[in-house]
């Protein structure tokens, strides 16, 4: 991982996949994928929406505090068991929870900001970024660029996990970074071909 602005770089970069949800849906349905994962924020009350309405269907969802990776307890058995072919960290633009870690001091005991204390302790890098690259500015866009950054780095913290990263070495599964748009309910997924987070085609709204 480099500075801000959706840069993913080094040996975790080959283990991203871009995948839009209309193909990852149709390998669900299909049965081409065991199992799907994802983390994501507490904030995303409309993400069983983004797949297929079926309860047979092997989705597999934690959701906490700004989509942290260390809140997903078991994970790790279900990738070692096989019964998880791919695994995405989903953010959002307009994170609320993450803006007020990105605003906190995880070092605070004010009853107010000790609740996100662990989120502004996993913001704490790409604050840092943003401190680097845009100095003391904080506007729609950058903290657009702030939420791709801190979805990058919890991926690559995903993908440091012993049982995570052999079942990826091995090729038994994908890892993908999506962020839903909001205002559109699209998601964007990183391609680290481009190193941007786009729509993918067949996920384009008509």
């Amino acid at each position: 991982m480099k500075t801000l602005a959706s840069i993913f770089d080094g040996p975790l970069t080959r283990f991203i996949e871009p995948v839009s949800q209309n193909e990852l849906n149709q390998r669900l349905t299909m049965g081409k994928a065991t199992g799907v994962a994802v983390i994501c924020c507490a904030e995303m009350c409309y993400v069983n929406s983004l797949f297929p309405a079926d309860p047979k269907l092997p989705i597999f969802t934690w959701q906490n505090l700004g989509g942290c990776v260390n809140d997903s307890g078991g994970l790790e058995d279900l990738i070692a068991e096989k019964k998880i072919s791919d695994v995405i960290v989903l953010g959002h633009y307009g994170c609320e929870i993450i803006e007020v870690g990105l605003r906190s001091d995880p070092r605070s005991e004010a009853p107010a900001e000790k609740i996100y204390q662990e989120v502004a302790r996993r913001t704490s890098p790409t604050k840092e970024a943003m401190k680097e690259r845009f100095g003391d500015k904080f506007d729609k866009h950058i903290f657009n660029r702030a939420v791709e950054d801190f979805v990058l780095r919890e991926l690559a913290s995903l993908l440091k996990l012993p049982a995570v990263y052999n079942a990826a070495e091995g090729g038994r599964l994908r890892a993908h970074a999506w962020i839903n748009r909001d205002d559109t309910m699209e998601n964007a997924c990183y391609d680290p071909k481009t190193r941007t987070f786009w729509v993918l085609p067949d996920d384009y709204k008509h």
